[in-house]
């Protein structure tokens, strides 16, 4: 072999050298840089889920702050959060209320300033949303809220699948969202200045197709509507990292976590004689007493007690949120507890008192004057207190001088349920606060769109009650107050209130 043909050889074999050196080389320069493109994404995710925690954390404590009565307002603001950042009457980082309608959704930027905590961007330098639940922003205030107020929001994905329970109490009450870089369609304004219109920043603005063929629209799907339920579609995990249609990331606040933080204040523990929502569950207790003790609650022309009792509320309202629904009616004894007792007082008319049961003399009926906290839990818990009158008690009841014959030890008609007994004691009246649901218990409300069922409109859906009509046991989630015979005095003739347990075996 000639020197010539050797030296073509040699440079054949240099040449496919460094042809497979240079495809190495790339393969791992690819690799590298496939590596490092994957530390950025992650790096972008990970920032991106750290200020949504830290969001969702000074929301939480938000609402924790303004449950103590310190704040203006007190227990009207109990479980409250603030209303978006929407660029309208504020500075910016600061919350715009009132933001909307009464009981509508409303959605904008976090308003970090609000929180007290620093302006959060995500990993695009875009600041974050935050979309509140109309029964739990701050303005216009909701007429009533508590831990069984649902959210009236759900998150699903591009396929229509929801990312929480199908419940109504499982829907979220508020969500975060880091809106990312812009999409095609969307159009962002630097340093938060965007106008709050959810296309712009959020996905599903046009029309998305669920696997249900129906399609999803902000304008017609989040109307500023009361009690609509608004839906946010939040990409698969697989279809955020391809970055080309969802680029959202969101986390969201339920009901449940909201409502541990809020009662773990104190408050509302209903077994503490300190908490609030004992001292006003005994004080309505003492307000029918007063009522039953007043002096004109005799029968004039012969001097007889009547001691009568205020009748109840009906259980079924056609909304539970509203005060005026919570009216006595003639001839019911058991119920909802009654703010107005106009059907009571139109033929008891005990002292010439005010319709309105919480604004009675407080000279004749001093536990009726309930303080502006107390009107302020009331309002907000409503729907937790029942109340329960004895045939013996009932307006238009036989009066009858002697007390003892009345739900007293003495009284020959016990047995065919004259008298309500709590653990066998018998009593001329029982007032109840029902605490969270235990199992088999739901409470969800009407007034949605689409509506959800009434679940409020059932007594066992709050009580463990058993056959109320005759003997009442004291069960877990359930605290009662008795109004008795007072036998201090004898031979008794006035009521007096006090916890269902005491004196009981």
């Amino acid at each position: 072999m000639g020197k010539k043909s050797q030296a073509n050889q040699r440079g054949a074999v240099l040449l496919l050298f460094m042809v497979v050196l240079i495809a190495i080389a790339s393969i791992f320069v690819s690799s590298l840089m496939g590596k490092k493109a994957a530390e950025v994404t992650q790096n972008k995710i990970d920032h991106d889920y750290k200020v949504l925690r830290k969001a969702k954390q000074a929301l939480l404590s938000y609402a924790v702050d303004y449950s103590l009565p310190i704040h203006a307002g007190g227990f009207s603001n109990m479980g409250i959060l603030p209303c978006p950042d929407l660029n309208t009457n504020s500075s910016s980082g600061a919350q715009d209320s009132p933001c909307g309608n009464l009981h509508t959704n409303s959605a904008g930027f976090l308003p970090w300033k609000t929180l007290g905590i620093d302006s959060l961007r995500d990993s695009s330098g875009e600041c974050l949303w935050y979309v509140v639940s109309g029964d739990y922003k701050t303005g216009p205030k909701a007429r009533m809220r508590n831990e069984d107020s649902n959210g009236s929001l759900k998150v699903q994905d591009e396929n229509g699948l929801l990312y929480h329970g199908p419940n109504p109490d499982d829907r979220p009450i508020a969500l975060i969202i880091t809106p990312g870089g812009i999409l095609q369609g969307q159009s962002h304004l630097p340093d938060c200045q965007g106008n709050s219109n959810e296309v712009n920043y959020l996905e599903s603005g046009g029309s998305v197709h669920h696997a249900t063929g129906a399609s999803f629209n902000y304008t017609t799907d989040h109307a500023d509507t009361a009690d609509k339920i608004w839906t946010y579609v939040y990409g698969t995990a697989s279809s955020r990292l391809d970055n080309s249609n969802f680029n959202d990331k969101m986390v969201w606040i339920t009901k449940n976590e909201y409502w541990a933080a809020v009662k773990a204040q104190g408050d509302l523990k209903a077994t503490d004689p300190t908490s609030a929502i004992n001292i006003l569950t005994k004080d309505i207790a003492q307000c029918l007493t007063d009522y039953a003790n007043h002096g004109s609650n005799i029968d004039s022309s012969t001097g007889e007690l009547r001691r009568w009792l205020p009748s109840p509320a009906p259980i079924a309202l056609n909304d539970y949120r509203t005060d005026a629904e919570y009216t006595d009616q003639a001839g019911r004894n058991i119920g909802r507890l009654p703010r107005y007792i106009d059907d009571s007082q139109a033929v008891a008319n005990i002292g010439g008192g005010d319709a309105d049961l919480f604004a009675q003399d407080p000279i004749t009926m001093a536990k009726c004057a309930f303080t502006s906290e107390q009107q302020a839990l009331w309002q907000n818990w409503k729907d937790h207190f029942f109340y329960v009158v004895s045939q013996d008690y009932m307006i238009n009841a036989s009066p009858s001088v002697n007390l003892l014959s009345r739900c007293g030890p003495d009284d020959p008609d016990d047995e065919s349920g004259a008298c309500i007994t709590v653990n066998s004691i018998k009593n001329a009246a029982v007032v109840f606060y029902a605490d969270s649901v235990t199992n088999g218990q739901s409470r969800n409300a009407p007034n949605t769109i689409p509506p959800d069922s009434d679940e409020k409109n059932t007594l066992d859906n709050y009580l463990e009650t058993g056959d109320i009509d005759n003997d009442y046991s004291l069960s877990a989630g359930d605290f009662a107050y008795c109004i008795r015979v007072n036998f201090g005095n004898f031979p008794p003739k006035k009521l007096i209130a006090e916890p269902c347990n005491d004196n009981d075996e």
